[in-house]
């Protein structure tokens, strides 16, 4: 179905760190292998219940078969595993089973998994390497890649983190066939994104060929995959822990990760995102930096994939300015938001 072999790489400064993305045919078979290639390692896996029922189970024994060793960590799913409790548990349970700093910490499922297990192995004994498998759309085109790990406090998402680069990124579409179509769509948020802020052709594209991105047609999959991803890849090579343009990847989610916190994760990133892009465009629009007719065709666009709008009726506007206020992006008083100006070109500006 899906025969993606192309791979990317990129050198990110200012440590000429390199990151590899993998593109591989749809067979577990091919990780088990990739992975045997990178010598004699062992590698101790995170993954969720439901991807370890999907793929972890099946890799976990090729991996045996081809000789490589592994422990595999199966946590609940969901956004409230994302947690310094869980970050202790699977800290505990690696030390029972013997894992040192020498293994590689390998990350398997969408982007909640991806988070934790780049967070724990940036600071298990000071460090471990870290390979992401990314099974969802949503963590294929963002959450994997840039070396961003995260675990969500009381008072607000992903505030407690590092930036720590995965050795290997291996993206293999063929996880998107058992993904549910709430989800897919989540990740297409994302996709979108990538679109208003850097790349009108692929916002085009993403306007035109719904049925086939929706059916997972290759030739469509891929373009938006690529895309994607090398949009990513260019902009943390440029700055890679987000002093200035990286800030732009942040568009709609100044407003979407407080929608998140406070509609308890009930909201997928996808949805949040899709009505945090709108809200900001509300605000870009009134500032006269963006044209109504961008904002509108943006806000279209997102509805054509059955993504949500409008903020919840039970969620009020103060709750929102409020959560807000603990943005990681914060500096002082000031709270930097990613806009467009046009479809294919985003600013960062001060809001107070």
């Amino acid at each position: 179905m899906f025969f993606l072999t192309k791979k990317l790489k990129i050198s990110i400064e200012p440590h000429r760190r390199e990151c590899v993305v993998h593109f591989q045919k749809p067979l577990l078979e091919k990780i088990a292998s990739e992975l045997k290639k990178r010598g004699k390692h062992k590698y101790a896996f995170v993954t969720d219940k439901n991807t370890y029922a999907l793929y972890g189970e099946k890799l976990q024994i090729l991996l045996k078969k081809s000789e490589v060793e592994s422990e595999f960590f199966v946590i609940t799913g969901g956004e409230k595993s994302k947690s310094l409790k869980t970050v202790e548990s699977l800290a505990t349970q690696m030390l029972e089973k013997g894992i040192t700093r020498s293994e590689t910490m390998v990350g398997l499922g969408g982007g909640m998994v991806g988070d934790l297990a780049g967070f724990v192995s940036s600071i298990y004994m000071r460090g471990m390497p870290l390979i992401q498998i990314p099974t969802t759309l949503l963590s294929m085109v963002d959450a994997a890649i840039g070396g961003k790990t995260a675990v969500n406090l009381e008072m607000g998402k992903n505030l407690l983190g590092t930036f720590h680069q995965p050795r290997a990124i291996f993206i293999n579409p063929f996880f998107l066939t058992s993904l549910p179509q709430e989800q897919l769509m989540s990740g297409l948020a994302e996709v979108i994104k990538y679109g208003v802020i850097r790349d009108k052709k692929l916002f085009k594209i993403l306007e035109h060929k719904k049925d086939e991105i929706l059916s997972l047609h290759p030739d469509i999959l891929n373009t938006i995959l690529v895309r994607s991803i090398r949009i990513k890849l260019e902009i943390i090579g440029k700055d890679e822990r987000e002093s200035g343009l990286r800030m732009v990847l942040n568009y709609g989610h100044t407003v979407g990760h407080a929608l998140e916190k406070l509609s308890n994760f009930n909201l997928t990133h996808g949805q949040a995102i899709s009505i945090g892009m709108v809200e900001e465009n509300k605000w870009a629009v009134t500032e006269g930096i963006l044209k109504a007719k961008h904002a509108d065709r943006i806000r279209k666009l997102l509805e054509n994939y059955e993504l949500p709008t409008q903020v919840p009726k039970n969620i009020k506007a103060t709750e929102i300015r409020k959560t807000m206020q603990f943005d990681k992006k914060k500096r002082g008083k000031i709270l930097y938001v990613a806009i467009p100006k046009k479809i294919g070109k985003a600013i960062v500006v001060q809001y107070e």
